[in-house]
């Protein structure tokens, strides 16, 4: 029987018509387009507190608009002059423990950083942001004790991150609304708490303060960010213009806990429903209020427990070994079981260590998952959570302690962390 055939219609070739249409070039990733930015706009704050000064919250600094916002940076000088009879020492904490509270907040003014300026250390330090983290050891830093005339003088620079990734900017906050700015505050703490003889955490001076009873405190601040791209390059490739995930926020903010001597199961509360980036614990005494007595009690071993499942069950000398990995702090040599170990093991110190442990100080981190460094992160190992998930740290206090969690969470866009995970 003969096979059917079509015949093609009149001025027809009989092949499918072929796909001419060119598609769309894919945009370059942000940063091909952009450039680092940094600018000064004149916020230079001065305050000199005395003995008897109360705390001062210094004028609020609005950011000015550059496109996107991925930091700032805090300079603080202490000028200490005509000091001649003591023998000058900073406590444990300071002289970083100079500022009570700061707190940069979104264009609603809800807080996205919140901590004081010891906190702040530790997340320049612990955070994954840089290389050499310890913002006591950077060339133009500078703690002068001893009794020379200028001893408690100081020098640091601190970075508020709200970047989370270099490589990409994800994270640097759109800031093109002059009317509806972000919003910087600052308290220096009282003088009374900076020049207390006690050794209480929190002051700046330990036993031993300037003779002058008075230092003035300098603040500037720089704001780092990224200038918009063009639409295309020069030849004529589009140019992406946001960074990946735009409206992604990180988040630094605390908790803290009173833990009882003996075993106790605390339910931690902070990031919770969100991608858990860095965890940062700070415990202090409370019948001596130091981390060199957080240290001592802190719980040996302790437990982390996530929905019901062991995720961290170390030694507290275990736990410290794995830090100084990861962070490399290995200063000041160990020529005994304690000495160059931490930043303190008594307070007053002399002269502050550098990359060294803090005493106190342990640090959960799901940021290092593209290689062994807290900050080399495709963000595809943060902790995934859930409101309500049971997340707790477990463990026997050799004292009543103060326990703060101090947690660096992600906010993405559209709430699916997915999109947080770099495809590079």
């Amino acid at each position: 029987m003969p096979t059917a055939t079509t015949t093609p219609a009149a001025g027809s070739s009989g092949a499918a018509p072929a796909n001419t249409a060119k598609q769309a070039p894919q945009p370059a990733p942000f940063r091909v387009g952009t450039q680092r930015t940094l600018n000064q706009d004149g916020w230079v704050q001065s305050t000199t507190f005395t003995s008897t000064s109360a705390a001062a919250q210094l004028p609020i600094y609005n950011p000015s608009p550059n496109a996107f916002l991925s930091g700032i940076w805090l300079q603080s000088q202490g000028a200490v002059s005509g000091q001649s009879t003591n023998s000058v020492v900073f406590n444990a904490d300071g002289p970083f423990s100079v500022y009570s509270s700061i707190s940069f907040n979104d264009t609603q003014g809800k807080p996205i950083i919140l901590l004081d300026g010891y906190e702040l250390m530790l997340v320049n330090k612990f955070g994954g942001y840089f290389n050499v983290g310890d913002p006591r050891s950077t060339a133009n830093s500078y703690f002068t004790t001893g009794t020379g005339s200028t001893a408690g003088s100081w020098q640091f620079w601190l970075f508020i991150p709200l970047q989370i990734v270099d490589r990409d900017a994800i994270g640097s906050l759109v800031n093109k609304n002059a009317a509806s700015p972000f919003q910087l505050t600052i308290t220096v703490a009282s003088g009374s708490t900076n020049f207390s003889s006690s050794s209480a955490g929190g002051c700046v001076y330990g036993a031993v303060a300037p003779s002058t009873n008075s230092v003035t405190v300098t603040s500037t601040v720089y704001e780092m960010g990224w200038w918009q791209p063009k639409s295309a390059d020069a030849s004529g490739q589009p140019l992406s213009q946001n960074p990946p995930a735009p409206g992604t926020t990180q988040y630094w903010l605390k908790n803290s806990y009173n833990a009882a001597s003996g075993n106790n199961q605390i339910q931690l509360q902070g990031g919770l429903g969100y991608s858990i980036r860095n965890i940062v614990f700070e415990n202090y005494g409370v019948s001596t209020v130091t981390r060199s007595n957080g240290e001592t009690e802190f719980p040996d071993p302790c437990e982390i427990l996530y929905k019901g499942t062991i995720l961290w069950y170390p030694s507290k000398a275990t736990w410290n070994e794995l830090m100084a990995r990861d962070y490399g702090l290995f200063g000041n040599g160990y020529s005994s079981a304690t000495a160059g170990l931490f930043d303190s093991t008594a307070v007053p110190v002399v002269n502050p260590a550098i990359n060294v442990l803090e005493a106190g100080i342990k640090v959960l981190c799901f940021c290092k998952d593209f290689d062994n460094t807290p900050g080399a992160e495709l963000r595809r190992g943060y902790l995934v959570t859930q409101q309500g998930d049971q997340f707790q740290l477990i463990g026997s206090f050799g004292a009543a302690c103060t326990l703060t969690e101090i947690v660096n969470y992600i906010a993405s866009p559209s709430g699916n962390p997915a999109q947080l995970r770099s495809s590079m």
